[in-house]
């Protein structure tokens, strides 16, 4: 099982389907630009990044049950933290509709481009500020991945 592709090939199929989810949420409520992530990284949040938006992957946890002698379900936690700046009043709006955005493309493949065999949304957090910056939102969305390891 090659865990790292796994992870990569999740982060590519957000990379390239959030910018169009985030444009469906922007056409439909035309009173806020959201902007795409500036960066998007396999890696933990890192405050020391100053971009205004930045998309972070990072796995968690591997948990495994065997079906059979020869094969086993392998589950695992994603974390996708999004952190964004600025000051704006329409801050919490953005994060909003950022929440939107993911959730609607993370639901609408649950296989996230045969990444996994299934997935799922867990928890969605949201952070008022990042490690006592005054001007740094972000959100966290929790997804559980399973595939087949032979």
């Amino acid at each position: 099982m090659d865990f790292e592709k796994v992870v990569n090939d999740i982060k590519d199929y957000i990379e390239t389907n959030l910018p169009g989810a985030l444009a469906v949420v922007e056409a439909a409520k035309t009173d806020l630009a959201l902007g795409v992530p500036d960066l998007y990284l396999l890696d933990y949040p890192d405050r020391d990044i100053k971009r205004a938006i930045v998309l972070y992957i990072f796995p968690d946890e591997w948990k495994f049950q065997h079906t059979s002698n020869v094969r086993h379900e392998m589950s695992n936690n994603i974390s996708i933290f999004i952190t964004l700046r600025g000051s704006a009043p329409t801050q919490v709006t953005k994060m909003l509709r950022y929440i939107e955005a993911l959730y609607s493309l993370l639901n609408a493949d649950d296989t996230l481009g045969n990444a996994v065999e299934g997935s799922e949304i867990t928890t969605i957090n949201t952070y008022k500020t990042v490690e006592a910056s005054d001007d740094s939102q972000a959100l966290e969305v929790v997804l559980r991945v399973r595939s087949l390891v032979h």
